[in-house]
């Protein structure tokens, strides 16, 4: 690792590069392909939550559209670089790296209480639908919609504060820039993995109240029933952004040089989370049908 002063910046504060930081044939293609997983996803968000909130065909929870929302921060938070016009520059100014550096370490606690606040809300719902209790739908909604990006808040000022106290942690690697403290990565990883160990039981246990009470979720007249399916894609995603998080903190920690072949590896891994977030939740037939204009005769289904 090396320091050097910014050329673009007229700040005298020193941080740092890896010292192989000269993007290779090999290493521009996988800039580029992290870079189109990233920013492909989160327009493909902004283009379905943008439907969900302006479209009368679709009807979305505000928890839904608070998951697709925290998945746009994240794409966004990624391919700052790129927006800025700096994605394979050595030296990009260091108020852009520490506010990359800073959001990167704050949005994967907001996508993952997002996720948890989803999945609470399903389980209410399911719990309304098969206890007839009409007052649980709206339990907490608030809460539920609050808390990730409170703890969001917290998280990139804490961030926040230790960048601007420590610039020399401040590293520009091959696909972002981030901070080598020990601490941010750790705090983050904590909050994901508190978020797991509450959202995982609670679609074990919903599944497990639905699969009892079958043939009364399955005779039901309500449109929570489209909900079912949802919650499995719902428990499939979490498993699976989990196990890239997991990945990609584990190959990152190997070394502190972004350009190891094992840190590659779990950074395009990472990458792939966003678009199954929109697979998941950013994409369904009513949205679909929004957008087919020339269809907007045809019967409206509506989705919870």
């Amino acid at each position: 690792m090396v320091q050097y002063t910014p050329a673009r910046s007229s700040s005298s504060v020193l941080y740092q590069r890896s010292s192989d930081l000269t993007l290779q044939s090999n290493d521009l293609a996988l800039v580029r392909l992290f870079m189109a997983l990233q920013l492909g996803a989160g327009l493909a968000l902004i283009i379905s939550t943008a439907t969900m909130c302006i479209s009368f065909r679709v009807k979305r929870h505000p928890t839904w559209i608070s998951f697709c929302v925290s998945w746009i921060i994240s794409c966004l938070s990624y391919t700052l670089l790129l927006i800025s016009g700096y994605e394979t520059t050595p030296d990009p100014p260091f108020s852009l790296c520490l506010c990359q550096s800073v959001l990167i370490y704050g949005v994967p606690v907001l996508t993952s209480f997002a996720t948890l606040a989803l999945v609470v809300h399903l389980h209410f719902s399911m719990s309304a639908l098969l206890h007839e209790d009409q007052e649980s739908r709206t339990i907490h909604v608030s809460w539920l919609l609050l808390c990730p990006y409170v703890l969001f808040a917290i998280v990139i000022v804490e961030a926040l504060e230790l960048g601007l106290a420590q610039p020399e942690l401040i590293i520009r690697g091959i696909f972002y820039c981030r901070s080598d403290a020990g601490t941010q990565g750790k705090v983050s990883s904590l909050l994901v993995a508190l978020a797991a160990v509450v959202g995982m039981p609670c679609e074990i246990y919903t599944a497990v109240m639905v699969y009892r009470q079958w043939p009364k979720f399955r005779y039901a007249e309500n449109p929570q029933k489209s909900s079912l399916a949802f919650l499995l894609r719902v428990a499939c995603f979490t498993v699976a952004a989990v196990v890239a998080f997991c990945v990609s903190m584990l190959f990152t920690s190997k070394s502190t040089i972004s350009s190891h072949p094992e840190s590659v590896a779990g950074n395009i891994l990472l990458a792939l989370v966003p678009v199954a977030a929109f697979l998941t939740a950013g994409i369904g037939m009513d949205i679909v049908r929004s957008w087919m204009f020339w269809r907007w005769s045809s019967p409206v289904t509506f989705s919870s």
